[in-house]
């Protein structure tokens, strides 16, 4: 009976290598990732997450291999960091943005093909910054404007070199490129969708604060990022006084036309970046059933009473925890006359404080008063 045994654990082992095997060429499959219209539609499912002192690298990476959309992490960006994060009932987009706001970081959507996640400056820049390019690039010739606009394989197996793969991207584009300005650098393998020329280029030499021009030869040049200007750009969200009072807080005072959906500010892309993200924030839920203060009213008439108390009264009717400094105790003890009917959230505690010198803003859940500098 022993060499019946014999052959049964041999079966045994040949069949534990082949499921082992199997298992291996599943896990090596290459994603599908979701570009275009799918990926729009998939970045607004809501999701869950929740990371404990997790490297940012790997948490990004298996955030994205589950939702099927691509995110790259800019080089100038710690990847080994240590992430402790959790969210539910965010989009996969909110989700994103949400935790670079928890680490100073910025993301932003490339061509519906990808993420970028960065440094906030070079994640708030990369948009406008691309938008330029691509206007400058549809000025050239037919043949090039086609080969910057190709969609292609990206490929970036791991010990990849950036100035080796701008040579073969640009081989392949029939392209003339000059990369000697490329600095020597070893990468990680890089899975993505298949990319235009333009974002392939950006994607090899942003990280080194470079950026790609055309000579009149054709040449592909590159050169050192200079500061991003002012533009003037639309916001098509409400931009309420008190988002406009903490972006001036942060950043100085800015230049506003217009007014509600048809604002117009004018600012540094930095600074749209973080409007964006004010606004966001200011129309968060902080629960289920909460409300939008930006379009609910409220009306107090005839109403004598501390200035704290009405402020309890407007964190509550809101779901926001108040918040202020124990010095500022004494003035917000006073007592206010209040007569007041379909006022904002904010136009009411405007009113409130009024007469204190005082400002208040919201963010991460809380009403907070604050004295200005």
């Amino acid at each position: 009976m022993k060499p019946r045994l014999v052959n049964l654990s041999i079966s045994f082992c040949i069949a534990l290598i082949a499921l082992l095997s199997c298992q291996l060429c599943g896990a090596q499959e290459p994603i599908e990732w979701l570009t275009g219209t799918s990926l729009a539609k998939a970045r607004q499912k809501k999701i869950g997450i929740s990371w404990n002192d997790a490297p940012l690298s790997d948490s990004l990476k298996g955030l994205a291999q589950r939702q099927r959309i691509a995110i790259v992490l800019d080089r100038r960006v710690d990847p080994d960091q240590l992430v402790s994060f959790s969210s539910r009932d965010q989009s996969f987009e909110e989700t994103l943005l949400t935790l670079c706001d928890s680490l100073a970081l910025g993301a932003v959507k490339v061509d519906n093909r990808f993420y970028f996640v960065g440094t906030r400056q070079a994640a708030a820049e990369l948009s406008f910054r691309r938008k330029e390019l691509t206007d400058q690039l549809r000025k050239l010739p037919k043949p090039q404007v086609d080969a910057w606009a190709k969609i292609s394989e990206f490929d970036c197996p791991r010990l990849s070199e950036p100035a080796k793969l701008l040579a073969a991207v640009g081989s392949d584009a029939g392209l003339d490129i000059e990369i000697d300005t490329i600095p020597h650098d070893v990468w990680p393998e890089i899975d993505l969708p298949e990319l235009r020329f333009v974002d392939q280029v950006i994607l090899l030499v942003y990280g080194f604060d470079l950026w790609p021009s055309v000579a009149e030869s054709g040449r592909v040049m590159f050169h050192e990022l200079k500061e991003a200007s002012a533009v003037e750009v639309k916001v098509t969200s409400s931009f309420s006084s008190n988002v406009k009072r903490q972006v001036q807080e942060r950043f100085g005072e800015i230049k506003v036309a217009g007014a509600g959906r048809n604002t117009r500010v004018t600012a540094t892309p930095l600074v749209h970046y973080e409007i964006k993200r004010l606004i966001a924030a200011a129309n968060r839920p902080s629960s289920s059933g909460a409300r939008d203060r930006e379009s609910v009213t409220v009306s107090l008439q005839n109403t004598e009473a501390g200035i704290d108390k009405i402020l309890e009264y407007v964190a509550d009717r809101m779901e926001l925890e108040l918040e202020y400094d124990a010095s500022l105790g004494s003035q917000l003890a006073g007592r206010v006359f209040v007569d007041v009917s379909g006022v904002t959230y904010d136009e009411l505690i405007e009113e409130v404080l009024q007469s204190t010198g005082l400002n208040h803003r919201i963010e991460s859940g809380k009403l907070i008063i604050f004295r200005p500098r």
